[in-house]
């Protein structure tokens, strides 16, 4: 009988870690890195005003009318689970909403979606909504994406690497039980 990764995943009560993650998106999450360099990309924004993105109150970049769709840049690395904080400055009215909880902007609002592994695994997309009080809550005045840039096997495939060394032994170990 061959046995195969999923059913031996299966039969250990690993199928959970082995699937496929879904998306995951709310409103006042926080931007968490997963470790290594960190690369972003500009994916669009339909604002009237102007804006830029800080990280980390660092420098501002990607203004979001001089931006061309697609543009990447390293902000640096990261150690994995490091909470990112990445800002929205508005330039026309100097209001300034960061991801996370409500609480880290002025107005009490939460302002940012985080929607993890966004169409890929290891793809955050973080979309801002710009506008004091909450606005139209559309949360597409500006969006971009980030993801780890890491040597670093994904935990699906330590998952997966385990499972396949582990239904190795099993099956030594059973071949050599028939032996006798």
């Amino acid at each position: 009988m061959f046995l195969t990764a999923r059913r031996f995943a299966i039969s250990l009560g690993l199928a959970g870690l082995l699937a496929s993650p879904a998306a995951f998106a709310d409103l006042g999450d926080p931007a968490i890195a997963g470790g290594g360099e960190i690369t972003v990309t500009f994916e669009s924004a339909s604002a009237l005003y102007d804006s830029l993105i800080l990280i980390n109150k660092g420098v501002p970049f990607f203004p979001d009318h001089a931006t061309a769709h697609g543009t990447t840049l390293s902000i640096g690395t990261f150690a994995a689970g490091t909470v990112l904080d990445f800002a929205l400055l508005v330039t026309n009215t100097g209001n300034v909403f960061h991801t996370g909880p409500a609480a880290g902007n002025t107005d009490g609002l939460a302002h940012a979606v985080v929607t993890y592994n966004y169409l890929t695994p290891g793809t955050t997309l973080v979309s801002f909504e710009d506008i004091l009080g909450g606005g139209d809550k559309d949360y597409n005045d500006f969006v971009f994406s980030f993801r780890s840039v890491s040597l670093a096997p994904e935990p699906e495939t330590n998952v997966l690497m385990l499972a396949g060394l582990m239904a190795v032994a099993w099956l030594a170990r059973r071949r050599k039980s028939t032996r006798f």
